[in-house]
């Protein structure tokens, strides 16, 4: 799809940016976290996956959170 919007030329390179970076960029970043959950699900390391999925969820928002009252 990158390929795509990139010889296309069919949005503006803003747009074209916002769509590679932000939109297919998400798509890696989900990628590689399930990537890494599953491959410690499929070692049977439990408590490691269990930690992993959880940890990377609550951090992530409570970076969210604290980003959010700096700049509000």
């Amino acid at each position: 799809m990158a390929g795509s919007i990139e010889k296309q030329a069919l949005v503006s390179p803003v747009v074209r940016l916002a769509i590679i970076v932000g939109f297919l960029g998400g798509f890696t970043t989900f990628s590689s976290f399930a990537l890494e959950g599953y491959a410690l699900t499929h070692t049977h390391d439990w408590l490691a996956a269990g930690g992993y999925i959880v940890l990377t969820n609550v951090i992530g928002l409570g970076a969210v959170w604290a980003g959010h009252r700096l700049v509000a």
